[in-house]
């Protein structure tokens, strides 16, 4: 790993793109989370527009698979 210099002369380590830290968070607050996404991906669709409703959906699916990864 090469450490890079900033021009104040401080160095820096690049930053990882993947964490093995655990996600932050209860199993009830993702459910929470995860139910206000589907909703407002739902009256997206109501009103037709379909990207909103596609990104609420992407971001339901980000806590449903929290949800899922946890061990029961």
């Amino acid at each position: 790993m090469t450490i890079e210099t900033t021009r104040n002369g401080n160095s820096r380590r690049p930053r990882a793109l993947t964490s093995n830290a655990a996600p932050q968070g209860t199993m009830a607050s993702w459910k929470k989370r995860f139910d206000y996404y589907t909703a407002l991906a739902k009256e997206h669709g109501i009103s037709n527009d379909r990207v909103a409703q596609e990104n609420s959906y992407q971001h339901a699916e980000h806590y449903f698979r929290l949800m899922n990864a946890q061990p029961h």
